[in-house]
């Protein structure tokens, strides 16, 4: 921009501009991707060997208060459901009423449940639950959040539609609403 002001009246001719603009090295770290993980060719080979789950925070609460969504998504089918949760605390409960519909409604159990490394995962009374189940547990790598991609990107998905839902409907942040029978 400024080498056109050259062209103002009583612009000075004496500046001199680089023919590059220099990056400083933080601007050039801060700007720079992660390498991509290759995808990985392993899925599951029947509906629920392997469930793939994360824990999102709205940034604000819905119109009825939620402020978390978790997310069950099997690796074989690639089908989702998802629970809305007023508290992280409530991460076990909702686990546990999936592991039931799960066992009454497809008279299946869950070989392997895949999370983040979420604190909410971690507890206690979630890993004895999973072991009395007999449910193998696996963790991503902390901050390494591809790892459990699936579930990331199913959350990304699920935002994105929610975002967009919203601004079609002329609603603000503070209207937004989330019901329990979004299904994809």
């Amino acid at each position: 921009m400024l080498k056109r002001a050259k062209e103002l009246k009583d612009f000075p001719n004496d500046l001199v501009f680089p023919e590059h603009s220099p990056l400083c090295r933080g601007c050039a770290e801060g700007k720079m991707h992660s390498k991509s993980f290759p995808e990985s060719d392993s899925r599951a080979t029947k509906p629920f060997q392997l469930m793939h789950s994360d824990l999102k925070e709205f940034p604000i609460k819905s119109y009825l208060k939620y402020k978390y969504i978790i997310t069950f998504l099997d690796d074989y089918s690639s089908h989702a459901w998802i629970a809305l949760l007023h508290k992280k605390s409530q991460t076990l409960a909702a686990f546990k009423h999936f592991d039931a519909m799960v066992r009454n409604q497809f008279k299946a159990v869950i070989g392997t449940l895949m999370s983040d490394f979420g604190r909410e995962y971690k507890l206690k009374d979630f890993d004895l639950f999973l072991k009395e189940r007999g449910i193998q547990s696996q963790t991503s790598v902390l901050h390494i959040h591809q790892q459990n991609g699936h579930a990331e990107h199913f959350n990304r998905t699920l935002m994105d539609r929610i975002q967009a839902l919203r601004l079609d409907a002329c609603l603000s942040h503070r209207c937004t609403t989330l019901y329990r029978t979004v299904q994809f």
